[in-house]
C-alpha cells in the first residue's frame, strides 16, 4: 500500500515526543511492506526568515499555506496520514484528500489554542462551549494574545484546526480521555490507536543502578515546578528537557546536590540509559494520555511515579507498571509512592515489560493501523 505521511516537525530546541513518533511510525511502517512517503516541513529550517511569525500566524489562522498537494498528486497515495499541520501546513488542501485521509490527533490543539485543556495552574474547558475569546483573554499560547489569536480562530468550530478530525475519513486519538472528548465535541466516531515504541535490547545485566528521572517539556503543565519543591531531600532525580521553565529551575537546584538538571539529551543518549533509573516521573497537572517517554520506559521494564491527571494511569495502575499519586497533594503523597515503587521495584519491572509486548509493541501498533488503511483505501 502507498502511504503518505504528512507532518510539521516542531522546534528541536524542545522535546517533542510527536516528532519522535512520526519517525517511528514511518519506519515500521517500512518494515511491514508499505511504500511509505514522508512529506514534511521542519520549524527549524523555516523559522529563520524574518516574515516567518506573520506567514505562520497567517497559515494557521486561515488554513490557506504551504500545501502538501502537488507532492500528492505525484505519488498518488492509497491513503494521506496526518499527524500534525501547526504551524507550517495549511488544511485547505484537505479538500481534496478527506475520503483517503486518515489523521492522528496527538493532542487538544484542534479544539483549545494552548493544545492542553490547562491555563494559570489547573484544567480549563472554557473553548469547548464559548471558543476563541477565553483563549484570547487569557493570553493561552506563550503568554500573548497577539500569538494566541491566530490559534483561537484556528480551534473555533469553523477554524482550520478542528477542520482536519471534522472532515477526514478517520480520526485517531491516542487514549479513552481524548477520545471520550472529541467524540462529544465532533459528533462523530474516533479510533483509538495508542502510540508504540520499538522493543528495547536488554541484558540480564541490565538492573536499576540510578535514582529516578523527569523526561520532558519544563512547562508550567507538566508540574515540573511543583515536582521540584515537593521533591524529598536525598533522593536522587535526572531532570531532563528544556522549556519556558529552565532558568527557573536551573537556580532551584543549584542548592539541591542530588537534583540535576541536564537540559535536552539527544535520544539515543537518553534511551541509551533509560533502563538504569528505578523509575521514571510523570508529573503532569494537565489532561495528558500516555506520553512517549512512558512507552519507551515500558520497553526497558521501567516503571513509574504517574500522576492521576494522566488518562492512562488507571490502567498502568490496575497492570501493575505505575504508582499514582495526586501532584497537588503535597510531599507526602510523592514520597508514599517513591516508597512503593521502591519497595515492589523487580515486580513492576516485569510488568513493564510485558505489558509493552502486549499493547505497545510495533507489531500490536501494525495491526491496528492496518485495518484502519484498508478500511479507507
Amino acid at each position: 500500500m502507498r502511504i503518505a505521511v504528512v507532518h510539521s516537525f516542531y522546534t528541536g530546541a524542545q522535546p517533542s515526543g510527536e516528532n519522535n513518533v512520526v519517525l517511528d511510525q514511518v519506519a515500521q511502517l517500512e518494515r511491514a511492506g508499505h511504500e511509505v512517503s514522508l512529506i514534511a516541513r521542519h520549524t527549524d529550517d523555516l523559522s529563520i526568515g524574518r516574515a516567518y511569525p506573520l506567514r505562520a500566524a497567517l497559515t494557521v489562522a486561515t488554513g490557506r499555506g504551504a500545501s502538501p498537494d502537488e507532492a500528492l498528486r505525484r505519488l498518488r497515495p492509497d491513503v494521506v496520514h496526518v499527524h500534525n499541520t501547526f504551524p507550517n501546513w495549511g488544511t485547505a488542501w484537505l479538500g481534496e484528500w478527506a475520503s483517503h485521509t486518515v489523521a492522528t490527533v496527538h493532542n487538544y490543539r484542534p479544539v483549545c489554542a494552548a493544545g492542553t485543556l490547562f491555563r494559570e495552574g489547573h484544567e480549563c474547558r472554557e473553548c469547548l462551549s464559548r471558543p476563541a475569546a477565553p483563549a484570547v483573554q487569557h493570553a493561552c499560547y506563550r503568554g500573548s494574545r497577539v500569538a494566541t489569536l491566530p490559534l483561537a480562530i484556528a480551534s473555533s468550530p469553523r477554524g482550520s484546526l478542528r477542520r482536519i478530525p471534522k472532515v477526514v475519513a478517520r480520526m485517531i486519538v491516542l487514549n479513552r480521555q481524548a477520545q471520550t472528548l472529541y467524540e462529544t465535541v465532533l459528533g462523530r466516531r474516533v479510533d483509538l490507536v495508542p502510540n508504540f515504541v520499538p522493543q528495547a535490547t536488554l541484558t540480564a545485566a541490565t538492573a536499576a543502578t540510578r535514582g529516578w528521572v523527569y523526561v520532558g517539556r519544563l512547562g508550567p503543565e507538566k508540574g515540573i515546578d511543583r515536582l521540584l519543591r515537593n521533591w524529598p531531600q536525598g533522593q536522587p532525580l535526572d531532570v531532563i528537557g528544556d522549556g519556558e521553565l529552565a532558568k527557573q529551575i536551573g537556580r532551584e537546584v543549584s542548592a539541591r546536590p542530588e537534583i540535576n538538571a541536564l537540559g535536552l539529551l539527544p535520544r539515543e543518549d537518553l534511551l541509551g540509559t533509560l533502563a538504569s533509573y528505578r523509575g521514571v516521573i510523570v508529573p503532569s497537572v494537565c489532561s495528558e494520555g500516555l506520553p512517549t517517554i512512558v512507552l519507551e520506559a515500558l520497553a526497558r521494564g521501567v516503571p513509574a511515579v504517574m500522576s492521576n491527571y494522566v488518562s492512562a494511569s488507571e490502567q498502568m495502575s490496575t497492570r501493575g507498571t505505575a504508582v499514582v499519586y495526586d501532584p497537588l497533594a503535597g510531599a507526602a503523597a510523592l514520597r508514599r509512592a517513591l516508597d512503593e515503587v521502591a519497595t515492589r521495584g523487580d515486580v513492576m519491572r516485569d510488568a513493564a515489560k510485558l505489558l509493552h509486548a502486549r499493547e505497545y509493541a510495533p507489531e500490536i501498533w501494525q495491526a491496528r493501523i492496518d485495518k484502519i488503511y484498508q478500511d479507507v483505501a
